[in-house]
């Protein structure tokens, strides 16, 4: 097969990994990641490129260009299977991250309650914390200053008393800083996070 028959088949399938040859008939593999990395429906797909010239050199340019992984052939059938199921099994977290703050999402957060209330494993402890009344905030400041905020606060992850997100807010833009510390002004010296536990 080709490249070009290649990125065709990922954009119509969205494959959940492309393994690609260093050197196709059209096209270099590199040009594989780089078609799939300039389309947003694409670029998340995890891409092992396989090559029969070895060496540092080959491998980081295939990196450079976008690739996940670099295989050198003659390829060993246990490893590509342990690499290929390390890279999809990575990839179906990746969307777990909240986009704005890389922090754990949903999908993450029940993954590790699962792991945690197997018989057996020991005492845990779980804090849930959600925004009040957000939609005022972006009502008010409007969603790229939300958006600003959401990421300033997904930032700390330490526990939050008004002072250290004071602190904290000293670092940040100028109008989201304003926004933040007019909503937190009631807040004094408490805990500055509105949370259910």
């Amino acid at each position: 097969r080709t490249g070009t028959e290649g990125l065709d088949y990922a954009r119509q399938n969205l494959p959940d990994l492309v393994l690609a040859d260093a050197l196709l008939p059209d096209m270099a593999g590199q040009a594989v990641c780089e078609g799939l990395i300039a389309s947003s429906r694409t670029r998340h797909i995890p891409v092992i490129i396989m090559s029969s010239k070895g060496g540092a050199r080959n491998a980081v340019e295939a990196l450079q260009a976008g690739a996940d992984d670099f295989l050198t052939k003659p390829l060993n059938y246990s490893d590509v299977t342990a690499r290929v199921r390390a890279h999809i099994r990575r990839a179906q977290l990746k969307p777990a991250l909240n986009p704005l703050t890389g922090l754990p999402g949903n999908l993450i957060i029940e993954h590790e309650i699962r792991q945690l209330t197997t018989p057996g494993h020991g005492l845990y402890a779980v804090l849930y914390a959600d925004f009040n009344q957000f939609k005022a905030f972006n009502d008010v400041y409007g969603f790229p200053a939300g958006d600003d905020a959401i990421r300033l606060l997904g930032e700390l992850r330490h526990p939050l008393t008004a002072a250290a997100l004071l602190a904290h807010l000293a670092d940040s833009s100028a109008g989201v800083r304003q926004a933040v510390v007019r909503e937190l002004g009631a807040v004094g010296g408490g805990p500055a996070y509105a949370g259910r536990a």
